[in-house]
């Protein structure tokens, strides 16, 4: 490829031919000394894209969920700034096991049965669970962009009996703090029982489907997260409708 060169003496525009770079040569115009550059190195070519990694939407996932995990495990917080709160009506006696209820969604093809010693439920996950801390688990399926939590809280023992359903659904409503933003709820159910189910949309366009309730002295608290949008109803609904509270 010829070389440029600009002449010193009658500042024309040369060219000079690749064998010649590093030598000295003469303006065909004014005969002025020349010295003709060193060639240019060829230019890198660009660097190819990354392949997709599935890993980096699974991180995404677990760092929203991480937020949502900031606003289920404030249980004695909450009752301390909510001591107006008011119980739900008529729930199943507290400290009785689910009751037998008509599943409503399968299980989802794949999703296996976990029931952890002492945890009180049993729930069907896309994966093998992962405790993130004192009843904490967090559950990854074959689709790097879909998370199952389910956290398991004990209520303070001052709690009055009467205020306890309204905690549960109190830290239901407390992963829709800042900087995430709740975009639908509903009454519902979760293992028989009334429940609230919140929208929520996490930072980075996530979105996570949160359920609530109150078994004995403890707080069960589901959420489904999709780093694509809202997951598909298939899998919330086969997540929420086969969780069931056990002695």
């Amino acid at each position: 490829m010829p070389i440029p060169v600009r002449c010193p003496g009658c500042r024309g525009h040369l060219s000079a031919p690749d064998a010649t770079a590093g030598r000295k040569g003469r303006c065909p115009k004014c005969r002025a000394r020349v010295m003709i550059p060193a060639a240019a190195p060829p230019a890198p070519a660009p660097p190819r894209p990354a392949a997709p990694s599935a890993e980096r939407p699974r991180r995404a996932v677990a760092a929203a969920v991480g937020l949502l995990m900031l606003g289920t495990v404030g249980v004695g917080a909450y009752y301390l700034i909510t001591t107006d709160a008011t119980g739900t009506a008529a729930p199943p006696e507290a400290g009785s096991p689910s009751p037998e209820v008509p599943v409503r969604a399968a299980v989802p093809p794949g999703w296996q049965e976990f029931a952890p010693e002492g945890g009180g439920f049993r729930a069907f996950l896309p994966g093998p669970p992962a405790e993130h801390g004192p009843g904490v688990y967090l559950a990854h399926g074959r689709d790097p962009d879909l998370t199952c939590m389910v956290a398991v809280q004990p209520l303070p023992a001052d709690v009055p009996e009467d205020q306890r359903d309204a905690v549960a659904d109190g830290l239901a409503a407390m992963t829709a703090r800042p900087p995430n933003r709740e975009l639908a709820r509903r009454a519902a159910t979760l293992a028989g029982r009334p429940a609230t189910e919140l929208v929520v949309e996490l930072p980075g366009g996530l979105q996570a489907v949160v359920r609530a309730v109150r078994f004995g002295d403890r707080v069960f608290t589901l959420t489904i997260t999709g780093a694509a949008g809202r997951p598909p109803p298939a899998l919330s609904d086969g997540f929420f409708d086969n969780f069931r509270l056990r002695p």
